[in-house]
């Protein structure tokens, strides 16, 4: 299937420790800085077996996802871009690309990519 893919701007003045209030999640640390908003809000409405989100720009950016269950985060999966995979289960994600340095604001794609 065709992948969803967004774009936006990355970065903030928040450090994602106050987004998310935890360091170290199941998918990796929760660096950089982020908007209070989140950038994207993904629904899902049922259960995803295989999900992946994955960020695409020139800088050093970073993904949190705020949902049912918990708390993800990610830096570098493939080198400096962020990905996050795996079972999602229904209901409602809050994202946030953030940039790895301060007062940085980058342009990203987020390409989606999925099975139910």
């Amino acid at each position: 299937s065709q992948p969803l893919i967004f774009e936006g701007m990355s970065g903030g003045t928040m450090t994602a420790l106050e987004i998310t209030n935890t360091e170290n999640t199941a998918t990796g640390y929760c660096d950089g800085f982020a908007s209070q908003q989140p950038n994207h809000i993904l629904k899902l409405n049922s259960f995803f077996e295989f999900l992946r989100l994955e960020v695409e720009s020139p800088s050093d950016t970073t993904i949190l996802v705020q949902g049912p269950g918990g708390v993800w985060c990610n830096d570098d999966s493939r080198d400096a871009n962020p990905m996050i995979e795996g079972e999602w289960q229904p209901g409602e994600y809050k994202v946030w690309i953030g940039s790895y340095k301060a007062d940085s604001n980058n342009n990203y794609l987020i390409k989606i990519t999925g099975k139910n």
